[in-house]
């Protein structure tokens, strides 16, 4: 049953005017007449009682008014829990991000601009890095911040927001720990430490080990920089890691040395091509604008 004739019998019913209500509801008087032509042609009975003069509801009609006003009332609750949900859409905004995000500037982008939109509902979870592009292409994120080397991921729009390079963690004690810089060769007979391959650094590093010409010896090969910092720590071999993903603050007997071999990455945000929310558009011009 059409809710639009439901909602023109409960206001006629109540004006019984077919004046008044075309003017309530912004129909023509036609268009009045012809919805309770329409319902009563459905159900089979007279609604309204009309002379020259007056307009007055049968006794079908007046049967029928509670449960017509409940009718009315239940669409317009539907209506509008749908209109609050799709606002709410509106204003939702996700971002997916690899969980070293704290070391770099976009953490602070992200920031600026939830200050300056608290309308919005800003979203951020961490995912490993293999898992991004997968939820992108999903629909289950709106934009992500990501590590990409040479050639990866070209077909998405990005905003590269800084660069970072391999770095060896070692103990402050160890041989090599005071030099400007070191040739990845030199830790050839080490115990290396580094990310695996559900992180996108694994085969930069593998590729960094070919530059160098030797095959390493891997102690740990996992998903957790601060477990390679203890480890370090614990003189269970030397970290290779990018430079700003891991924070020394909470290990001062730990250093970073620079290596003069590099497969250098580059963080940005990305987003899939074509059309987008509102929200995700306003956050990306921001963030466009923030590293021009």
């Amino acid at each position: 049953m059409d809710t639009s004739k439901i909602t023109t019998f409960v206001d006629l019913a109540a004006t019984l005017s077919f004046t008044t209500t075309a003017e309530n509801l912004y129909l023509t008087q036609a268009t009045v007449s012809k919805h309770i032509q329409s319902l009563e042609k459905e159900l089979g009975v007279k609604l309204f009682a009309r002379t020259q003069h007056s307009v007055e509801l049968t006794a079908a009609g007046q049967a029928m008014l509670n449960p017509a006003r409940n009718l009315v009332a239940d669409d317009r609750g539907i209506r509008n829990a749908i209109e609050v949900a799709q606002n709410q859409d509106e204003r939702k905004l996700r971002v997916s991000t690899i969980p070293t995000i704290a070391n770099y500037h976009a953490l602070a982008a992200l920031t600026s601009f939830h200050q300056l939109h608290p309308e919005l509902q800003l979203q951020i979870q961490d995912e490993e890095s293999n898992n991004l592009r997968g939820k992108l292409d999903r629909g289950a994120t709106d934009i992500i911040f990501t590590r990409t080397f040479s050639g990866e991921d070209s077909d998405l729009e990005q905003i590269p927001t800084e660069t970072d390079a391999f770095v060896a963690i070692m103990p402050r004690d160890h041989p090599l720990a005071k030099a400007k810089a070191i040739d990845f060769g030199q830790l050839a007979s080490d115990n290396l430490l580094v990310l695996g391959e559900t992180s996108n650094m694994y085969r930069p590093f593998l590729a960094l080990t070919q530059l160098a010409g030797f095959r390493p010896e891997i102690t740990y090969n996992g998903e957790r920089i601060d477990l390679i910092l203890d480890l370090v720590n614990s003189g269970m071999g030397i970290g290779v890691l990018m430079a700003k993903s891991a924070s020394l603050q909470n290990h001062p007997a730990l250093v970073k040395v620079p290596l003069r071999q590099q497969v250098t990455s580059q963080l940005v945000f990305a987003r899939k091509p074509g059309h987008h929310a509102p929200a995700s558009e306003q956050l990306w011009q921001f963030l466009a604008h923030k590293f021009a």
